[in-house]
């Protein structure tokens, strides 16, 4: 059986990640990223869907958006994964 540790959570700029993925090679871990890639109009309509406390304002949707960086293996990732779902 191998250890490992599993990240959830937005991060959303090389820097956010960097942090993780510098603390993981030097534990001597190997980095294995998963992107879920969604149109913001696709993260609007799950949104639309919560309730109470987890649903998340419209202004921080577009923030997160633009702040947006889109992860690639030149980060340090031994592996990354992109995934795509739809709603329907």
């Amino acid at each position: 059986m191998s250890n490992g540790i599993a990240i959830d959570n937005t991060n959303l700029t090389k820097y956010e990640r960097n942090q993780y993925i510098n603390e993981a090679k030097n534990a001597g871990f190997e980095v294995i990223g998963y992107y879920f890639k969604s149109s913001i109009n696709e993260a609007i309509e799950r949104n639309e869907l919560r309730e109470g406390k987890e649903k998340v304002p419209l202004v921080a949707i577009h923030g997160s958006h633009a702040k947006l960086e889109l992860p690639s293996l030149s980060e340090g990732y031994d592996k990354l994964f992109y995934s795509t779902s739809t709603l329907h």
